[in-house]
């Protein structure tokens, strides 16, 4: 199973654990595909730093999403979503052919599907890994 997740769960799982966090143990566990661009982490990356997050802390997660992920270089841009900063999640998934995108934004969830992805909360992305 191929999943792409918004920068929202990545932050909400570092900083404050719950369901999202939940998610990386179950990416850490071999339950899924992590499916993410080089614009998805830079994202993160910048989030980070926007916490004031060490450096040094940033490079480990940035490490971490690299080289527990699949890289997709999307060639294909594609405009559906409210918030224009959301359509790279889009993209990812349409590139890979992710069977998920996860998350939290509102901009994301209200289109419920793009192609054959479905758009899901934590929550119920946890609930369907069982």
């Amino acid at each position: 199973m191929k999943v792409v997740l918004d920068t929202n769960i990545i932050i909400s799982a570092i900083f404050w654990g719950g369901i999202p966090e939940k998610i990386l143990d179950c990416l850490s566990e071999g339950k899924f595909t992590l499916i993410t661009s080089e614009q998805i982490v830079a994202e993160i990356s910048d989030v980070l730093m926007d916490f004031d997050m060490p450096v040094a802390d940033i490079l480990i997660w940035r490490r971490y999403l690299l080289e527990n992920s699949i890289i997709v270089k999307p060639t294909t841009k594609i405009e559906v979503c409210m918030d224009k900063k959301d359509d790279k999640f889009i993209e990812a998934a349409n590139t890979a052919k992710a069977d998920f995108i996860v998350s939290g934004d509102k901009h994301l969830l209200i289109l419920k599907e793009y192609q054959q992805t479905r758009i899901l909360k934590a929550r119920e992305f946890l609930e369907l890994l069982g």
